[in-house]
Order: C-alpha cells, then structure tokens, then sequence
C-alpha cells in the first residue's frame, strides 16, 4: 500500500512539473512510462522515467541494466533535486509497542576458579588461664593445609587479638583473664594448600 501512495506522490508531483512545461499528452504519455525508483539490476526502455538521487531522468533510449542516471549518455535529466526543506516539527510520541520475544540464551561463561577442598575445623585443647594472666593460644591446621579463618570460644576473658598465623597454618588468639581466671578454645577452618 505504502509503494502506490509513494508512487500517486511522485507521478503528483511529475504531473504538477510537467503541467507548466508540457503539453497534456505528455502527462498521459507519463503516467504510462514512469518506473518508479532507478534500479541498477534491471534495463529500461526507451522514454521510461525513473526517479534517482532526488532528480527525475528519461531513458533517451533502451538503457541496459546498471546504467545510472547521471553518469550515462542513456540518460536524460528532466528535473533536478531541489533544495531540502526546513526540518518539520517533532511528532507526538507513538503508543508504547508489544513486548518482544525473549531473547536466545547467552553463551555459556567462562568456568570459575577452583573452590577449597578438604576443608577442616581443627579445636585446640582448653587453656585455662589464672586471674590477669595474659595468653596466647592457636589452633593447627594438619600438615599441607592452609588456614581460612578461625575464632574462639572463651569465658571470663578478654581477647585483644584474633589472627592468621604468620604461615598461614594456623588461627592465633591473644588476650587476658578476668579477675577470676578463664578459659579458651580456638578453632581453626583449614583447607588443602
């Protein structure tokens, strides 16, 4: 439907050229000779009009195919493009569209990197600690592991540190005792090197 509205607009507009610099049966001689846009894939006869880069052509002879208006003596230019117009003003905004279809999966992602494995929670003996004695107690990991993270269970005390062994191999805690001594248990998380 688009393609025959387009069509009526441009053989209008050939008409209403025509209509001051030729006689009427060149219009109906138009009418029956006007191709549309110029196509490169296709020959035209002779007295075919065509559009092409914005300017109206007349084949002056039967034109082979891919010879272009304007760069071939088959071809005679009956009007030429004219100047652009001033940008018309901005339509109101369109009713929002349907939702489309869902995508195609993506590709699959790269493999993550290797999780921990044989991990351990390692207890340490308690420690008992007399009133105000300060301490320092670990836990262990076993031989080729590695410690992750660790803590402590404590009563009537106050640790001022909780750490990572130097070598990583074991979970440190150090501190003090209440007035009445304490006690403490670390534990170590551990896992493969």
């Amino acid at each position: 439907m688009d393609d025959i509205v387009g069509r009526d607009v441009e053989l209008e507009a050939i008409e209403l050229w025509l209509t001051a610099r030729a006689p009427a049966t060149l219009l109906i001689e138009v009418e029956n000779s006007f191709q549309g846009h110029w196509s490169s894939a296709r020959p035209y006869g002779g007295g075919n009009i065509v559009t092409h880069s914005g300017s109206l052509w007349l084949a002056a002879q039967p034109t082979p195919a891919n010879e272009e208006p304007g760069s071939s003596q088959f071809w005679n230019l009956l009007a030429s493009k004219g100047a652009d117009g001033a940008p018309g003003q901005v339509g109101p905004q369109g009713p929002k569209g349907d939702k489309g279809d869902q995508g195609d999966a993506g590709a699959q992602g790269a493999p993550g990197p290797a999780g921990v494995s044989g991990h351990e929670l390692i207890r340490s003996a308690t420690l008992n600690i007399d009133a105000f004695a300060g301490f320092t107690w670990s836990a262990h990991c076993s031989a080729g592991k590695r410690v992750l993270g660790g803590g402590y269970f404590g009563s009537r005390i106050l640790a001022d540190k909780d750490y990572p062994g130097p070598l990583r191999d074991r979970w440190i805690v150090a501190g003090s005792a209440s007035a009445t001594g304490g006690a403490v248990i670390v534990y170590a998380i551990c896992a493969n090197a």
